[in-house]
């Protein structure tokens, strides 16, 4: 690889990289908010009477990995196009 494909494949990595971090930013607010509400809704049924182990499971929060492999996914059409070029 010369100097200027590094430049190039490295400035994508960056963007990608980036894009990814706004991403998982997204999802951890997303989740906060859904613990937030699955609070809420458990203290209402403990209110109710219902039993703490029929109250609903927490909710799961997405891996960084997952995020990370819809990435390459969705990264490795950009990868083939600036090869091409």
């Amino acid at each position: 690889m010369d100097k200027a494909a590094r430049k190039v494949t490295r400035a994508s990595k960056k963007a990608r990289k980036a894009e990814l971090e706004e991403r998982w930013k997204v999802v951890c607010v997303a989740h906060e908010e859904a613990v937030v509400n699955w609070k809420a809704q458990c203290e209402v049924l403990k209110k109710g009477g219902m039993a703490a182990k029929n109250l609903p499971k927490k909710p799961k929060r997405v891996l960084k990995a997952s995020l990370v492999e819809e990435g390459n996914e969705d990264g490795s059409d950009e990868e083939s196009d600036s090869d091409a070029e």
